[in-house]
């Protein structure tokens, strides 16, 4: 649940370190709120296995025939990230197998497929190495993952962090969840880590210390800004000496500035 969006740059430096200090499960285990601890797989996930058995016709998970599939092929087109005159440059077309598999009831963190080709292009892109704690899930947007993210360690009554002004996105997420959302000021190199050192300092123990920081740190909806490397170094020192975690939202990763596809900086 900790993400790391930073440039490859910032990436390569730190790769050495973060292999090296993998937390353990226990760690994020209690930072885990009262209805995730609660949670278990279904049992019908143990019964899949048994789907792969020769000869055998399952009725488990109560998969429509794909000949009933109403779609015969789904074409992706990508146009050339150095101009937007340009025709389309690469185009990626699902049919047979591989649209029955995508349009059919599937495992909940998504199809296998395009979960390796996500996480490898996370290996290539953030530099990222294979046992390193982390993974790819998929959801259904930001918001939806959002959701899911505070939900799974907030309580009625915990706190969290929030860049101030923050993506008014999440404030109808926060307040359902009633939780205490702490603003924390910025200036031109993004979320202050001075102001964000204060808070943790003077920090009111009668109150549920906070659990995470919520950030955009590229093109910051709605400032604009993009956290300065030097800022999210800080940032992240403060989040190793406080123990808390760190929601990178980072929709605009992969949008096209230029002729070289990079986080913006």
């Amino acid at each position: 649940m900790v993400a790391s969006n930073g440039t490859a740059q910032a990436n390569e430096k730190a790769t050495s370190v973060v292999a090296s200090q993998i937390l353990p499960s226990e760690y994020y285990q209690r930072l885990l709120s009262e209805s995730s601890k609660q949670r278990v797989p279904s049992p019908i996930w143990d019964l899949f296995s048994v789907e792969l058995e020769p000869g055998m016709i399952s009725m488990l998970a109560g998969k429509p025939n794909p000949v009933t599939f109403p779609f015969e092929s789904i074409t992706l087109g990508i146009r050339s990230p150095s101009s937007y005159n340009e025709k389309t440059v690469t185009q990626l077309v699902l049919q047979g197998k591989e649209l029955d598999a995508g349009l059919q009831y599937n495992l909940t963190s998504g199809l296998p497929t395009l979960r390796k080709w996500l996480t490898d292009l996370t290996k290539h892109f953030h530099l990222r190495g294979d046992n390193e704690g982390w993974r790819v899930s998929i959801g259904l947007g930001s918001l939806d993952i959002l959701y899911k993210a505070f939900s799974a360690i907030l309580n009625p009554g915990d706190s969290v962090m929030v860049e101030t002004p923050t993506y008014p996105g999440i404030v109808p997420i926060l307040q359902s969840l009633v939780c205490n959302a702490v603003g924390v000021s910025t200036d031109v190199e993004g979320i202050s880590a001075l102001g964000l050192s204060s808070i943790l300092e003077s920090w009111d123990y009668t109150k549920p210390f906070p659990k995470a920081l919520y950030m955009v740190p590229f093109s910051s909806n709605p400032t604009g800004l993009s956290t300065s490397e030097s800022r999210r170094h800080e940032i992240l020192a403060l989040a190793q000496k406080y123990n808390f975690l760190i929601f990178e939202d980072d929709p605009y990763c992969f949008l096209y500035y230029g002729s070289v596809l990079k986080p913006v900086s």
